[in-house]
């Protein structure tokens, strides 16, 4: 399994590991290593599995020589530069190492290769061409997201072609995605949809106290990186206009700057209170969040790919038992007509609507928790996608794997 992200940031990565994992396959991510930190929630993520982890690319400070440290980032910046200016695309724009991935990956020989994100993807057609078998997992649609001058944009169009039309099977999020993806690339051979979702979860029962209409909502956003351009500001412009006593949580890692922002906007007073909390281990996540009324799963309105893709971040709300207000997104749509009762969808442009629709949210009935987690669980947890796999690992992988026992 190769990618250059940390394990850690790469859900999808390891719940697929496990999953091969468990049907008797030799596993092995080769990644990238970035942060210490990161380094070591990976290895923790990974602790009770029998999976080898791999660095193909060590940019840790202090592993690393800083002539090398400084060359490599450099290169990527000068790839960067080619292609906003010169419009010449080249893999080192993409990450520090395509050609470090490429080498450690055919010194694994390894019967099958699943790439995972964007450099991965590269790397991915590379070893098609010599041969390789190699299936793709498109977490996003990298040709449609952060469409920024630098970004090599018509190199991945050429990547996701070249993959949809000659990997052993390709995945991704959602099925819209996989819809487009398929006619926009003219290939009968759609992507299979593998969901976000998690392993299924013990129900949380309502915490005492908590009941349908709380004198203080408890109301929570997150994701890996607490960010602008994410929706948060124009979440806390919404809050902030609200005649209602609440507390809004947001989980994820933040910078200083961005924190001191966030904490200017907001209008706090004995009624609001805006709780930051910092990056919490996966195992924790469900249990945390279970102790909240209304998660938001706001989407901005910035490119394809968050118009099309089902995040992580909606169905951890619905499985934790949360009501949920979300940005009507395509793929959004998608998780709401399997939760008619709980998710409310509001417009991206239109943020003079939030503030109704989150009251009338709130007075809605409580969720029932046991019935909204059995649905989930059926549709959207990793058990339900593990099936899908399964039939997949019969159909193209049967001579390697261990699925005729």
């Amino acid at each position: 399994m190769i990618s250059d992200l940390h394990v850690s940031y790469n859900p999808r990565l390891w719940k697929e590991a496990f999953f091969w994992e468990g049907q008797g396959w030799e596993v092995v991510i080769l990644n990238q290593w970035i942060f210490n930190k990161s380094r070591k929630r990976d290895v923790q993520i990974l602790q009770g599995h029998n999976i080898e982890l791999k660095c193909y690319c060590n940019m840790i400070r202090e592993e690393i020589s800083p002539f090398r440290f400084f060359f490599l980032r450099l290169r990527k910046r000068l790839a960067s530069e080619m292609v906003k200016w010169l419009k010449i695309d080249l893999p080192y724009s993409i990450s520090y190492a395509p050609d470090s991935m490429i080498k450690y990956a055919l010194k694994e020989q390894a019967d099958v290769y699943s790439a995972h994100a964007e450099c991965a993807l590269y790397c991915g057609v590379e070893l098609l061409k010599k041969g390789k078998r190699v299936f793709f997992d498109f977490e996003d649609w990298y040709s449609r997201d952060y469409l920024v001058p630098e970004r090599p944009v018509r190199l991945f169009r050429r990547l996701e072609k070249y993959a949809l039309h000659h990997g052993l099977f390709t995945l991704t999020t959602s099925k819209v995605m996989a819809e487009e993806m398929a006619r926009v690339y003219k290939t009968s051979n759609h992507p299979q949809v593998i969901y976000n979702g998690f392993k299924p979860e013990d129900v949380i029962e309502l915490k005492l106290g908590r009941n349908d209409s709380p004198q203080t909502l408890k109301l929570i956003w997150f994701s890996r990186n607490i960010g602008p351009n994410r929706g948060v500001e124009r979440l806390v412009d919404v809050l902030n206009d609200l005649d209602i006593s609440f507390e809004l949580h947001l989980l994820g890692e933040i910078t200083e700057a961005y924190q001191r922002e966030i904490f200017n906007r907001f209008i706090s007073n004995e009624h609001k209170r805006l709780i930051l909390h910092d990056f919490i281990a996966h195992e924790k996540l469900h249990s945390f969040l279970s102790s909240f009324d209304i998660g938001f799963a706001i989407e901005e309105n910035i490119n394809e790919n968050k118009k099309l893709t089902i995040s992580n971040k909606i169905l951890q709300y619905l499985q934790a038992g949360l009501k949920v207000l979300a940005t009507d997104t395509a793929g959004q749509r998608e998780v709401a007509g399997f939760f008619m009762d709980t998710v409310s969808l509001v417009s991206n442009e239109d943020t003079g609507r939030w503030g109704e629709t989150l009251i009338a949210l709130s007075k809605m009935p409580s969720v029932n928790r046991v019935e909204q987690n059995l649905r989930f669980n059926e549709i959207f947890s990793m058990r339900a996608q593990e099936e899908k796999l399964k039939i997949l690992g019969r159909t193209y992988l049967i001579e390697f794997s261990s699925f005729e026992n």
